[in-house]
């Protein structure tokens, strides 16, 4: 997935960049945004030595979309399938509730909670990991012409030379 923004800010050879949501972006929900929300900010590697104000193309590989939607998404499933069944069968071997289902979804929930817990822990050792980076591969003019992002064409406007 390859998109166009513009850099606001610099700091430690990391770029801070603006886009602008595309209509592919809006229909995914992964970032967890609102329907009303049009900008997307993404921190990167300053690869190119550009500039506060210059607009670059940043590239997010399919793979590395599909890899970062099985760790936030279906590990936690798979987690919460597990605890439900383990809770469910714990049970059932010790009798701890007088309801198998409420020791499943106690279980279940723990199993989740852990999942999420663990996804935190090793965030920090995710980000250094250069394969989830986002890569920021060309400098760009301005567009005031359709781009091609998210395998939908879209239309951005120059900016004013007033701001």
């Amino acid at each position: 997935m390859k998109e166009i923004g513009q850099i606001i800010s610099i700091d430690d050879g990391m770029a801070l960049v603006r886009f602008e949501r595309s209509s592919a972006c809006q229909k995914c929900g992964a970032c967890m945004m609102t329907q009303s929300q049009k900008e997307m900010l993404l921190n990167t590697e300053n690869t190119l030595g550009a500039s506060e104000g210059e607009w670059v193309q940043v590239d997010i590989e399919s793979p590395v979309i599909i890899r970062a939607s099985l760790i936030s998404y279906i590990f936690p499933l798979l987690m919460l399938i597990a605890g439900l069944v383990a809770g469910y069968f714990l049970n059932e071997a010790v009798h701890i509730f007088a309801n198998s289902e409420i020791a499943a979804c106690i279980l279940g929930i723990l199993f989740v909670a852990g999942a999420y817990f663990g996804i935190r822990l090793s965030e920090p050792k995710l980000r250094k990991n250069r394969g989830f980076a986002p890569k920021m591969i060309a400098l760009v003019d301005a567009p005031d012409r359709e781009i091609k992002t998210c395998e939908v064409t879209q239309t951005m406007e120059k900016p004013s030379e007033e701001d």
